[in-house]
């Protein structure tokens, strides 16, 4: 018979903080203003149930119900000069407990997650970039970018072409794990986190003012539809 999915369920949420993580996002708008050429509210729910693909012979990578997946698939490739700035909450210092979060980023041809981001080797303190100390919950949010070269940049996942690396023709797909609710068994229900956000920087764009008063606007309309969306969550 098919296994049984322990419910997804929790007393709490992270609705507490979305200020701090809209801060963090206009201060990475303010970093790059005149750069950042696309945003995405394209991260969405990545539901991969291990139960169906026990039963129908699919391959679910490994992936079940321990964590709670989200994913985006941006259409911008990167040369050396562009990257990717990619922001959220990090789950294992949140209200949400987690035991564990990570920021995975790949290649969809090759079928392979290349480089991590994760909340116990990368995520503590890589929001201070962007905030300073005095804004509250500054350790439970996290910042970094997807680049070519490394080389000089801390909070950084740097991605190749070669083998194992991402085609230049390719754009990059991002995966965010939470695994494992604290006191559960299961990740955490969807409706408790705050989704992460992403920035594609173009450092040669050159953008003029006025294209960005118009980004500001966009990123005011994505901070709306996060808001929208989590303050239906039940405190």
């Amino acid at each position: 018979p098919k296994p049984t999915r322990a419910p997804r369920t929790m007393a709490t949420n992270e609705h507490y903080l979305e200020e701090t993580l809209n801060a963090l996002e206009e201060s990475v708008f303010d970093t790059y203003s005149g750069n950042i050429v696309h945003t995405t509210t394209s991260v969405k729910e990545f539901p991969l149930f291990g139960e169906d693909c026990i039963m129908n012979a699919k391959p679910c990578f490994g992936d079940n119900s321990d964590a709670t997946y989200f994913a985006s698939f941006p259409e911008y490739t990167i040369n050396d000069d562009q990257f990717y700035v990619i922001i959220g909450v990090d789950h294992m210092r949140s209200s949400t407990g987690a035991k564990y979060s990570s920021v995975v980023a790949g290649s969809s041809i090759k079928h392979l997650g290349i480089e991590e981001f994760n909340s116990i080797d990368h995520m503590k303190g890589s929001s201070s970039a962007y905030l300073d100390s005095s804004r509250e919950h500054r350790d439970s949010v996290y910042a970094t970018t997807l680049r070519r070269n490394c080389t000089g940049y801390d909070f950084c996942m740097e991605i190749g072409t070669g083998l194992l690396g991402l085609p230049e023709e390719e754009p990059p797909n991002f995966l965010f794990r939470t695994y494992l609710n604290k006191h559960g068994s299961v990740g955490a229900p969807v409706d408790s986190l705050l989704m992460d956000r992403l920035f594609f920087v173009d450092p040669d764009s050159n953008r003029t003012s006025a294209i960005s008063k118009g980004d500001k606007l966009a990123h005011k309309s994505i901070r709306d539809k996060f808001h929208l969306r989590n303050s239906a969550i039940k405190l």
